[in-house]
């Protein structure tokens, strides 16, 4: 069975007087252990898929299963919390809190000494030294919230991990130490691993890529 799957999803919304359509009759179909890069123009409409996946919007037509089940029918708090960790374009992090307190924050805990050496050693993953971990979010550059952004998915333990263009503010040796990370998360973690991206070298490093082709507004294999 697979993890995540969509089935013939559109989706639109009113622009106006008019209708704005951006997807048409896509599926994908995406199991745990597998490393996957959604690439296109931009909008093309890849972070609204993503977005339908995660639940944050629902299908105006089709349906998204979460191992058999449309996720429209779950309790959405139930599938973000237990189900599903995001990586956001624009980082969601909580500025006047330190980096170790954003990913504490997003486990939901406060004084579990196992947790929380859990959450230390995410940072330390994404390349965070001790120093780092605790320095307020406010002060680090866009490439390190980046960092704490993916650190805080990692934490999370989520089955499914749904990044936006979770490389885009890192540099070219950042970039491909989160590849080797994501990589590992699936096929040693058993992750379900999905990125937006606009780079090559994500998408040639993924197990599966597709670009969703702007003008027929489906995925296409590369």
């Amino acid at each position: 069975m697979y993890i995540l799957s969509a089935q013939d999803v559109s989706f639109s919304y009113r622009d106006g007087d008019r209708e704005r359509e951006i997807l048409r009759h896509c599926s994908l179909n995406l199991k745990e252990g597998y490393f996957y890069a959604l690439v296109g123009e931009s909008g093309s409409g890849k972070t609204t898929f993503l977005s339908l996946l995660g639940g944050l919007e629902i299908a105006k037509k089709g349906q998204v299963l979460f191992k058999g089940q449309a996720i429209k029918d779950m309790k959405l708090s139930d599938y973000l919390k237990k189900h599903i960790s995001f990586i956001f374009q624009e980082y969601n992090l909580i500025p006047y809190l330190s980096a170790l307190d954003n990913v504490l924050l997003a486990m939901g805990i406060k004084n579990d000494k196992v947790l929380r050496n859990v959450a230390i050693q995410s940072l330390y993953d994404v390349g965070f030294d001790d120093e780092k971990i605790r320095r307020r979010v406010n002060r680090l550059s866009g490439g390190e919230r980046q960092r704490v952004a993916i650190a805080r998915a990692i934490a999370c333990d989520s089955e499914i991990i749904l990044a936006d263009e979770p490389t885009g503010n890192l540099d070219a040796q950042s970039t491909q130490n989160i590849i080797e990370l994501f990589k590992g998360l699936a096929h040693k973690y058993h992750k379900c691993v999905v990125v937006v991206t606009h780079s090559g070298d994500v998408a040639k490093s993924a197990d599966f890529a597709v670009r969703l082709n702007m003008e027929k507004k489906h995925f296409e294999a590369i």
